[in-house]
């Protein structure tokens, strides 16, 4: 029988949050960088992206990235193309 911490190992695997800006956002963040998970975080505010960095990065995580980005225009495809360069692919979305 698998236990908690094997069945969400992460480790090796890439998410993206958007919205990682917010809340929500930097609290998936936490819970999938403790999990062993790569995070990129996408939002379209600059400044409130680079707090949830800051604050994560502050928390001892170190795998964390962002990705400045409005996903209501053409840029998501672009996004898309400059995550999967960056990072091989994406596992969690």
């Amino acid at each position: 029988m698998s236990t908690i911490a094997e069945l969400s190992d992460l480790r090796g695997r890439t998410a993206v949050i958007t919205g990682g800006a917010g809340h929500l956002g930097r609290a998936m963040a936490a819970a999938l960088l403790e999990a062993g998970c790569r995070v990129i975080l996408i939002d379209k505010f600059a400044d409130p992206l680079d707090a949830a960095c800051a604050e994560l990065l502050k928390l001892g995580f170190c795998d964390v990235s962002t990705h400045l980005t409005d996903l209501e225009n053409e840029e998501v495809r672009i996004a898309a193309a400059r995550v999967i360069l960056a990072t091989g692919e994406v596992d969690i979305l």
